[in-house]
């Protein structure tokens, strides 16, 4: 019965909607004319700090449960023009004119205005999900966003970050984002009163590549290709392979890295991208210890032989002194080879030119040297 007894009354009060008073408390502060203060180059610190506010509000009890979030205390800021501590009347603002208030428990509210400031902050993208057997390059134009607030709270923020979820991208692969605000310890910025983005959003384009796995080749930057002489047998490299995107025109069968100084130490090196290739940031840089020679000038003493000789006649040929550029470890007898061709050579003594081979070595200028062809 007692059960039946509250159904009943829980009914009746539903249907009569009865009239009914209750207190309210935490009460919203709304600054208006906080827009137009913001114009001025002023902005509203402090509102954490403004202390809880109270009401006691009569009407239908219906009216009362669907606006009581919706009831707020309304400050005028719209005549402030200077910097300062301030404290102001309010008054209670109500969505609907089928409730009242009764009675009201406020004082003045007490805030700050401070100097509106600005801030660029640099933007990163970062990927979430993944497509199988494919790569996606995540670029965008706007590097940077300018934020505007007070210089308290801009302090506390580094860096914006996208997230872009490769599993939901559109068809032609370009996306407008929101970004959120990290503090220097890379935490998001979960709260704050004053801050505001000349742009909320990011226009991100996302290229699609086929996923391959390449090897990884050394070779020698301009820049040092006349001073050293690079081995890459007996160069050691951190990675000997590489995955990267590739679109359809491209062929490469290999990813390179540009050795460009010479060290005793292994150096962090990046790979180098070519067109129609992606290489994903986190994973651009390899360890190499480049074994390099420095190129040196010297002049050695070179014994050349004949060739094609006919086979009723010898040859002497003279000794000549060359000047060879090359790693010193290759400007040797072992390494250079040098010969004269007796190719319908006569008897007599000739002034014949002489051909050179060797490994990772230049001959500086031409040579002849005398050859003399005897009978046997």
């Amino acid at each position: 019965s007692l059960i039946i007894a509250v159904g009943v009354w829980v009914l009746v009060n539903y249907v009569n909607d009865p009239d009914t008073k209750t207190p309210l408390s935490g009460l919203n502060v709304h600054f208006t004319g906080e827009s137009a203060l913001r114009e001025k180059g002023l902005v509203i610190t402090g509102k954490s700090n403004i202390p809880s506010s109270s009401v006691v509000i009569s009407g239908k009890r219906r009216d009362l449960i669907s606006n009581m979030d919706k009831i707020t205390i309304d400050v005028d800021v719209s005549d402030i023009t200077e910097t300062g501590e301030y404290s102001r009347k309010g008054s209670v603002s109500l969505p609907t004119t089928r409730i009242s208030v009764e009675k009201e428990k406020y004082g003045t509210i007490p805030f700050t205005v401070e100097k509106l400031c600005e801030k660029e902050i640099p933007i990163k993208l970062k990927q979430s999900g993944t497509i199988k057997d494919k790569l996606v390059k995540s670029e965008t134009q706007q590097k940077t966003v300018k934020l505007t607030g007070s210089q308290a709270e801009l302090d506390t923020v580094s860096y914006g970050i996208v997230d872009i979820d490769l599993t939901s991208l559109p068809p032609d692969g370009t996306a407008q984002l929101k970004y959120l605000l990290l503090n220097q310890s890379g935490s998001y910025i979960e709260k704050n009163e004053t801050i505001e983005a000349y742009t909320s959003e990011i226009t991100v384009k996302n290229t699609v590549y086929s996923k391959k796995t390449l090897p990884v080749k050394l070779k020698l930057a301009d820049s040092i290709a006349n001073d050293y002489r690079l081995d890459e047998e007996k160069s050691t490299l951190s990675e000997t392979s590489a995955e990267v995107g590739v679109l359809g025109y491209n062929t490469d069968e290999a990813v390179y890295v540009y050795i460009d100084r010479p060290s005793d130490d292994a150096e962090e090196y990046s790979m180098i991208e070519t067109d129609g290739m992606y290489i994903p940031p986190s994973h651009d840089k390899i360890k190499v210890k480049a074994a390099l020679s420095p190129i040196v000038t010297k002049e050695i003493e070179i014994y050349p032989s004949a060739e094609n000789a006919a086979d009723n006649v010898e040859a002497h040929v003279d000794s000549i002194w060359v000047h060879i550029k090359g790693a010193e470890d290759k400007i040797n007898p072992d390494n250079i080879k040098a010969h004269v061709d007796l190719s319908g050579i006569a008897e007599g003594t000739h002034s014949l030119p002489v051909s050179f081979s060797g490994e990772d070595i230049s001959i500086e200028g031409e040579y002849r040297t005398n050859v003399t062809v005897t009978k046997k």
